[in-house]
C-alpha cells in the first residue's frame, strides 16, 4: 500500500541543514532512525519502528523544557544518505 506524502503547501516555513559527515550511510541511518536516544533525545522519550507508514515520537529537554517531535516515516533506505522525514526527497546517494 502507498504511503500519501502529506500536503504542506499551507505551510510555507522550511528549514534546510546539509552536513557532511565523515560515516557511511548506513551509520548515519543507524544514529537517527534506531538509536536517536543515545546522542539526541532526552531519556525515555523516543517512541520509533523503523517501518514506512508508522508513527515516531521523541522529545528534547533543554533549559527545563520539553520540546515534542513527531512523524511518520514516509520513507527508509539505510544504505542511502539520510532524510529526516518530511524532507524533500532529493538525497544524494552517499556511503
Amino acid at each position: 500500500m502507498a504511503i500519501p506524502r502529506p500536503d504542506l503547501s499551507d505551510r510555507p516555513f522550511s528549514l534546510t541543514v546539509n552536513r557532511d559527515m565523515q560515516a557511511v550511510a548506513e551509520q548515519i541511518y543507524d544514529a537517527f532512525v534506531l538509536n536517536l536516544e543515545q546522542w539526541f533525545a532526552a531519556p525515555g522519550t523516543a517512541a520509533m519502528w523503523a517501518e514506512v507508514g508508522t508513527a515516531w515520537f521523541f522529545e528534547t529537554a533543554h533549559a527545563g523544557q520539553r520540546h515534542p517531535h513527531y512523524g511518520r516515516f514516509l520513507h527508509l533506505a539505510p544504505d542511502q544518505a539520510f532524510r529526516p522525514p518530511g524532507s524533500p526527497a532529493r538525497a544524494e546517494r552517499r556511503g
